[in-house]
């Protein structure tokens, strides 16, 4: 399948194409993280693909109902998930823990305080275990589909306690680089520009937590380029090379292709070290 998607690509001379893998996918397509990337990364060999790789662990969602039981036992859960995906070389994780929002609260802070406070401690999980000079893209969601349109004061309220959530857990991390929305029967990512969440100077902000500036939610693009239509990134990398990093980001090594430049990323390497593997990381489409 990889190889027939890499080779259709290559001979129509498209752009980046996202080959994904939701949690509940690995399940019932009998793929594993461990499984689904290399063969991913095989494919684009076989096919003679050159240039960026971007695989996606979609939909690392929680169980609202299993959650409800025993919340610890399905975080848990979704700890391993990142932990796998991570292991793997997925560097795009989607946390998708908008089937937590309690739409009976009094506020919409309180709606979405256990979706940000989950999102957020993932969100550190993955910050601690992300190879050295690669900052992996996170994403967040605030609505289910088939509920309610999502609107801008859930967005605000689940970034501004997204950004106190994870302060207290990792003070300064880089946060989520998009933030899927519900409109009607459909869901869609809103890029948060150059990698932050921003707004005009004019915009009133009525919370006391708003005070926090939004521009630490992400990597801010770099001057010389449009910001990303959407979060970048996906490659593999030893496990020798994951361990805690600061939040400053050393460079790494990158490859030029036909789209525009992006932030750095890894080249996959073989567990020994023996042997390099195309990019599979570069820019947006």
């Amino acid at each position: 399948m990889a190889r027939t998607i890499f080779a259709t690509a290559k001979a129509k001379e498209v752009g980046p194409v996202i080959l994904e893998l939701a949690r509940s996918e690995q399940t019932y397509t009998y793929q594993r993280v461990f499984e689904y990337a290399p063969n991913i990364l095989a494919g684009a060999i076989a096919a003679g693909w050159r240039g960026p790789v971007f695989i996606q662990g979609d939909h690392y969602q929680f169980n609202a109902k299993k959650y409800a039981a025993d919340a610890e036992a399905v975080t848990e859960e979704i700890r391993k998930a990142s932990r796998d995906a991570i292991a793997a070389g997925y560097l795009n994780i989607d946390v998708d823990s908008s089937t937590l929002v309690d739409l009976s609260q009094p506020n919409v802070d309180a709606e979405q305080k256990i979706n940000y406070t989950r999102a957020a401690e993932i969100t550190a999980l993955i910050r601690d275990l992300e190879p050295v000079g690669v900052t992996i893209s996170v994403g967040g969601e605030i609505g289910e589909v088939g509920k309610q349109n999502s609107n801008e004061a859930e967005l605000r309220a689940y970034l501004d306690g997204y950004r106190r959530e994870l302060d207290a857990r990792r003070p300064d991390s880089i946060g989520v680089s998009k933030v899927s929305v519900q409109t009607g029967t459909s869901h869609g990512g809103v890029p948060l520009p150059g990698g932050a969440w921003q707004r005009s100077s004019s915009t009133s902000r009525s919370s006391a937590s708003s005070a926090r500036s939004p521009g630490r939610m992400a990597r801010p693009a770099p001057s010389s380029t449009a910001p990303a239509p959407f979060p970048t990134s996906c490659s593999t990398a030893s496990p020798a090379s994951r361990r805690p990093r600061s939040t400053s980001r050393p460079g790494s090594r990158t490859r030029s292709t036909s789209t525009p430049p992006s932030p750095p990323s890894s080249i996959a390497r073989s567990r020994r070290g023996a042997s390099r593997m195309p990019p599979t990381s570069a820019s947006p489409a």
